[in-house]
């Protein structure tokens, strides 16, 4: 039987691996907008294998530290689908994947024409973002990338967590660079790979849910039957039967294991989602986080971009960046919501898309009474 290969999707360049290589089985030019033209070079490589995994380097994904809560993986993706404009540049719907801190959105049509593609070759077990595919290495440090045209990008993986991850046009020469192969054998090696590591759609993702649920009745109805059975089998002198029953629950039990593990998970999910609503209804009180989230919209200017936004329950920090971030401070000091609003960090000026931009981290608090 064919073993599943690993397809690193970068810039211009794709590449593909097997378990256990250091080279590329192959290494060719294409294009993300017609990768139908790759596919001849593919099939000529090897017979098509058991199953591929796209891995999408950081040429075509966007990066986010939205600070969401800590809900289920399938939550997490509809707010970040609910929200898109607030932390991505997308210009339609969108894939997205979100582990630990860091979120990553791809345009939900690349994700559709590259699955199309080479899902002609071989089955699409999972599309994968290439940091998660770093952190699947379990090992901490610190790696440099490819990125778009002009950039590279940097991978910061610490305490078992992804920490960082950015795309920059200044020289990355102290970080070393990236082992592909390595990566694409951790991904490789995970398979099946979990639902949160992956980059879904919205609609994509509640069809695997549905998927998942039809497995759990299915294993709970043959777990039924074997357990019907057992007990059949304890009303006869059938003792080489009985044994043989046994073994097959004890089995049953141990395969439907991970069905049953993730369905106290999505309990436990739905209890946590049903504590955010009730918070929700103390919304009205004066200081409530809800307030201050809508104070903060109505007065930051629509091209502000926040990155992190922290509360320790008196007072407020936000850090992101802005065409004048220097506007900022005034602005929010003229509301008589807020006092004490002061920088935090030097603000740091950058290009962004042609366009100058400037860092901002400013603390606040809220005014007794507003």
């Amino acid at each position: 039987m064919s073993e599943p290969l690993a397809i690193v999707l970068e810039h211009e360049t794709l590449r593909v691996f097997g378990r256990g290589v250091a080279r590329p089985l192959l290494e060719l030019p294409w294009d993300a907008e017609a990768p139908d033209a790759a596919l001849p070079a593919l099939v000529s490589l090897v017979a098509a294998p058991s199953a591929a995994v796209l891995i999408v380097g950081l040429a075509w994904l966007e990066i986010a530290q939205p600070a969401l809560p800590p809900v289920a993986p399938a939550v997490r993706r509809r707010m970040l689908h609910l929200g898109a404009d607030r932390w991505f540049a997308l210009t339609g719907t969108g894939a997205f994947a979100v582990h630990d801190e860091l979120a990553f959105a791809v345009p939900a049509e690349h994700v559709r024409r590259w699955r199309d593609a080479f899902g002609r070759w071989a089955p699409i077990a999972a599309v994968v973002a290439l940091p998660h595919a770093v952190w699947l290495l379990d090992r901490d440090g610190t790696w440099s990338a490819e990125a778009g045209p002009g950039e590279r990008g940097l991978i910061e993986v610490g305490t078992g967590h992804l920490t960082a991850v950015r795309r920059t046009r200044r020289d990355l020469a102290v970080a070393p660079p990236l082992e592909l192969a390595a990566c694409a054998d951790a991904v490789l090696a995970s398979l099946p790979v979990p639902g949160d590591l992956q980059l879904l759609e919205v609609a994509s993702d509640a069809a695997q849910i549905a998927t998942q649920r039809r497995r759990w009745w299915r294993a709970g109805a043959v777990l039924a039957a074997a357990v019907a059975a057992c007990a059949w089998a304890l009303g006869t002198a059938q003792e080489r039967r009985l044994l043989a029953t046994r073994a097959l629950v004890a089995r049953l039990e141990v395969e439907s294991a991970p069905a049953r593990a993730a369905n106290a998970r999505l309990q436990r999910a739905l209890a946590e989602t049903d504590g955010l609503r009730a918070d929700a209804t103390r919304s009205r009180q004066a200081g409530a986080p809800a307030r201050v989230l809508a104070r903060l919209g109505a007065l930051l200017p629509a091209d502000a971009f926040v990155q992190r936004l922290e509360w320790d329950g008196t007072a407020w920090r936000i850090d992101g960046s802005a065409v004048d971030a220097a506007a900022l401070v005034p602005r929010l000091d003229a509301d008589p919501a807020f006092e004490e609003v002061r920088t935090l960090a030097p603000s740091t000026r950058f290009i962004d898309a042609g366009r100058p931009r400037s860092s901002f981290s400013i603390g606040f608090r809220v005014r007794e009474g507003a």
